[in-house]
Parts: structure tokens; C-alpha cells; sequence
């Protein structure tokens, strides 16, 4: 099925509006259904990534080349109508899918929704959600691979150390738990983090005039946000 679609979309041949004469919506659909039931289907659980597959469907072609930006597109809404039809909050498809469709797994994003739902609307985790909004516009440009020997010494307001301390602890479980695909603890870790935030937020002023300090502050925060970008991003919800 990937063969022939992205074949077909290296030559030129692509759907447009009703027109889909090859069946090539149908051929996609059919790989991110099987990618997001593949543990019912085959009894395999592993989580595979479409980037990857789509290289290597590419390979016979020498790459996908420009058809590249399509081509993503294409399976991104694919993959998108199968999650919506399936009845998931478009909310939550929306952070589950963040980032570009090339390192999503269907059945990384499957199991992500499920837990979503789980939890029905948790308060705690809507309040990160909230949060998060306020994190990602102030880190924008802002790598969290900070020198934190460096870095630490500086974080001097109890709020933020009280932040550091938590994420510092809490982020090695919260990692743990969505490798090995438990998305419900691991959004469950994140939703814990919420008192920690949002005293932080309410006691510190991340953007100080005091250059070095703010620095601190944003390389702080902006490890929070990586530590939950890296499951989802939660400020769709």
C-alpha cells in the first residue's frame, strides 16, 4: 500500500478534490488503520513511526524528493479522519499529532487518545494544559539543554526551586511511563506537576530585567515544556 502511494505521488499522481481515480486515499487509509491496530491485527505492539516507512517506500524511487511536503500532508489527513471518525476529541488529535506527521505512530497516537479519554477532562491536567499555553509563548527560541552546574545556583525563589525539584524528580517517571506506552501515567506525572507550575507562574517573573537570572528562569521552564511536548502538546486541549 505505501509502495503505491508513494509511487504514485513521486510521478505526479495525486488525489484532488473527488478525484481519486488510483485509490489512493483508500490504499492510505488502509496502512494508518493497520498501523493503529497493529497489535489486534498482528499481536505485535510495536509503535511504528510513518517517517521511516515513508522513506523506505521512497527508497526504489530515490527519495520522495519534492513530493515530500504533499506526501506528508496527504497521510497526515489520513491519519487524522481515521482518529475523527473513531470519535476522538479533534482537541485532543490535534496535541497528539503536534510536530509534523513524521515521527507520529498511529498507534502511539491510538493509545495517547485512549488515555486522553480515560481521564476524562482531568481538572489538574487542563490546568497544565492552561499553563502550557503561557510556557510555549515565552520559550519560543529557548533551548532547554541548558548548563544547569551553571544554571541552578541562580534559581533562588523557593517557587522556582520548589519547580525545579519537581520536574527534576518527577521527569525520569513521566518518561519511563510513555516509552514503554503507559500514556495514562505518564499524563497522569504531568498532571501532578500542577501545583508546582502554577505557584511558579504566580510568584515568579520569568521575564526580569536581571539578564543571567531570566536566562535561569527560561531555561527552567522551557525544560517543562520539552518534558511535556515530548508526549503531547496539551495546550490543544
Amino acid at each position: 500500500k505505501l509502495d503505491s502511494v508513494v509511487g504514485m505521488f513521486i510521478a505526479g499522481e495525486r488525489p484532488t478534490g473527488s478525484r481519486d481515480p488510483l485509490g489512493l486515499r483508500r490504499q492510505a487509509q488502509g496502512v494508518v488503520r493497520i498501523l493503529a491496530d497493529l497489535p489486534e491485527i498482528t499481536g505485535l505492539a510495536t509503535r511504528l513511526s510513518l517517517g521511516p516507512l515513508l522513506a523506505r517506500a521512497a527508497e526504489p524511487f530515490g527519495g520522495h524528493g519534492d513530493s515530500s511536503a504533499p506526501l506528508f500532508s496527504f497521510i497526515a489527513d489520513r491519519l487524522g479522519y481515521l482518529l475523527d471518525q473513531r470519535g476522538y476529541d479533534v482537541r485532543n488529535v490535534r496535541a497528539v499529532l503536534h510536530g509534523g506527521i513524521a515521527g507520529v505512530s498511529p498507534l502511539e497516537a491510538r493509545l495517547k487518545l485512549e488515555a486522553l479519554a480515560e481521564m476524562g477532562g482531568s481538572e489538574a491536567l487542563l490546568g497544565v494544559a492552561t499553563l502550557l499555553k503561557r510556557v510555549k509563548n515565552i520559550t519560543k527560541g529557548v533551548d532547554s539543554s541548558a548548563d544547569w552546574a551553571a544554571i541552578q545556583p541562580q534559581l533562588v525563589d523557593p517557587a522556582e526551586q520548589a519547580l525545579w525539584t519537581e520536574v527534576d524528580a518527577s521527569a525520569p517517571g513521566i518518561r519511563s511511563a510513555a516509552a514503554s506506552g503507559d500514556y495514562r501515567a505518564a499524563f497522569a506525572g504531568v498532571a501532578g506537576l500542577r501545583p508546582a507550575v502554577a505557584t511558579f507562574f504566580d510568584d515568579v517573573l520569568v521575564m526580569t530585567d536581571d539578564e543571567p537570572l531570566r536566562r535561569a528562569r527560561l531555561a527552567l521552564v522551557a525544560t517543562l515544556r520539552d518534558l511535556i511536548l515530548g508526549i503531547a502538546d496539551i495546550s490543544e486541549i
